[in-house]
């Protein structure tokens, strides 16, 4: 009986874990409207599409992973994966401008 209730306890903390964790999109997204710029969601929203038609899903992946990590925005983020896959978000910099002026 103590095991079951243990277990059934586990299980509980496992399945709130899960309903609370973010999405990759969610985490950049919210690094971008929480950086020191405050950009509006509109732009970050914006960003991230850019970056997701420009990225493989694994690169998108490890960025949002070091945000998790601590990094505070994509862009430090970035600095912080191996050179290959740095070089590999050059193509989003021009894309980006698509996002200024979004409100």
């Amino acid at each position: 009986m103590i095991k079951t209730k243990a277990l059934t306890g586990l299980a509980f903390g496992v399945l709130a874990i899960t309903a609370c964790a973010k999405s990759d999109e969610d985490v950049i997204i919210a690094a971008c409207q929480n950086s020191a710029d405050g950009a509006s969601e509109a732009f970050c929203t914006c960003s991230y599409e850019q970056m997701e038609n420009a990225l493989p899903p694994e690169i998108l992946a490890a960025i949002a992973e070091k945000i998790r990590e601590g990094a505070d925005t994509a862009q430090d983020a970035i600095a912080e994966l191996p050179q290959a896959q740095q070089i590999q978000t050059l193509p989003v910099l021009p894309m980006l401008l698509n996002c200024v002026g979004t409100e």
